[in-house]
């Protein structure tokens, strides 16, 4: 039923929980909802490109500042993959990089809709953070969460919170179990979000890859 944009699938009379399933998910009404956000949000999808996870694949791939996977999950977040978009605090584009920032880093804010340009000025950003947690002590297999969480809200609030916690006896250069624990709120959870996220987009991928190249036993 591709033509008309519906779908179709093919089970065993056997497979009676998967069809039971599947049926409830067609009649859930949180179907249409979910099928109304998307687009709302101008998320569209191509069934037949499903090796790539974005329109921005290329630009994220083989990045110092990030991972490809942890690169797409924070622009996601962030923007929906949408290069038109300005938040209420200013932030503008894929990247929702604030023009001040972009100003700081040498960027003309004005060129912040050019989806290159944006991605630019947030990994000039995103290398920024890595030199600032570096120079605080935090070591590089400890820092992703202390740059997700600073992108989010800004490294000063973060340090705060390593300096909190390491008065109340915590280590202030290590996230889990110890800044984490004083830095709940908005960065915090956008450093959970991002990381989740990026595991779900690694694992789609590792599936892509072992289903076109299955291992033998």
């Amino acid at each position: 039923h591709i033509s008309t944009g519906g779908f179709a699938w093919v089970v065993q009379n056997q497979d009676t929980t998967l069809i039971r399933s599947i049926n409830k998910l067609i009649k859930d009404p949180k179907l249409n909802r979910i099928k109304n956000h998307f687009k709302r949000h101008n998320i569209k999808f191509n069934y037949f490109d499903f090796e790539n996870i974005s329109p921005y694949d290329q630009e994220f791939k083989n990045r110092t500042e990030l991972d490809q996977y942890t690169l797409t999950a924070l622009v996601f977040t962030e923007s929906r993959f949408r290069s038109d978009i300005v938040s209420p605090a200013g932030a503008i584009g894929l990247m929702q990089v604030i023009p001040s920032t972009a100003k700081s880093l040498g960027i003309d804010s004005a060129s912040l809709f050019i989806p290159k340009i944006n991605i630019k000025a947030g990994l000039k950003y995103l290398r920024f953070l890595n030199k600032y947690w570096d120079l605080k002590g935090v070591k590089s297999k400890n820092r992703l969460p202390f740059i997700l969480a600073s992108y989010n809200v800004g490294p000063s609030r973060i340090a705060k919170a390593a300096r909190k916690a390491k008065k109340l006896g915590l280590k202030p250069d290590l996230w889990y179990d110890n800044v984490d624990q004083i830095a709940k709120g908005p960065g915090a959870h956008y450093a959970e979000r991002i990381l989740k996220l990026a595991n779900i987009y690694r694992g789609f991928m590792t599936s892509i890859n072992l289903a076109k190249n299955p291992i033998l036993n």
